[in-house]
C-alpha cells in the first residue's frame, strides 16, 4: 500500500506525464526570467559598448568607457534603461528554454540510457584480475 502512494506521488512515475511536463515547464521559465533579470543590464552595456565602435585603448580606460557609458544609461533613462528589449527578449528566449528542458526531460524518460536498468555489485575478489567471484563460497 505504500509502495503505491509512492509510486502515485511522485510526478516522475506517474502513466500520465502531464504534471511533470508542466512543472519542468513552468519551473524553466521562471529560471529563465529570474536569470534574465540579473544577466540583462550586463547585455545592454555590451550592446551600447559595441555599437559604440570605440577602439580599444588597453584595460583602464576600457574600464573607464564602460563605466561612462553606464552612468549615461543611467542618467537618460534611470534603471529602466538597464532592461530596455528585456521584454521582447523574454518573448523569444522563454519558450525556446521551456521547449528545451521539456525535449530534454522527455527523452530521458524515454531512453534507456539514463535509467538504472540493473545495479552490478562488485565483491573485491572479482575486482581483481585473473580471479571469478564465482570460485570463491559466500
Amino acid at each position: 500500500r505504500t509502495e503505491s502512494f509512492e509510486a502515485s506521488s511522485n510526478p516522475v512515475s506517474r502513466s500520465n506525464g502531464g504534471s511533470h511536463q508542466l512543472s519542468v515547464m513552468v519551473s524553466s521559465s521562471v529560471s529563465k526570467v529570474v536569470a534574465t533579470l540579473f544577466a540583462y543590464p550586463h547585455e545592454v552595456l555590451r550592446s551600447r559598448l559595441q555599437v559604440s565602435q570605440q577602439p580599444l585603448d588597453g584595460f583602464v580606460s576600457d574600464v573607464k568607457r564602460m563605466m561612462s557609458t553606464a552612468r549615461h544609461i543611467m542618467r537618460q533613462n534611470g534603471i529602466a534603461g538597464f532592461y530596455s528589449g528585456m521584454c521582447v527578449n523574454l518573448l523569444r528566449t522563454v519558450p525556446s528554454t521551456m521547449l528545451t528542458f521539456s525535449t530534454y526531460e522527455f527523452v530521458k524518460s524515454r531512453s534507456s540510457v539514463f535509467r538504472n536498468t540493473a545495479s552490478v555489485s562488485v565483491s573485491p575478489a572479482s575486482a581483481q584480475p585473473g580471479t571469478n567471484s564465482r570460485d570463491y563460497p559466500q
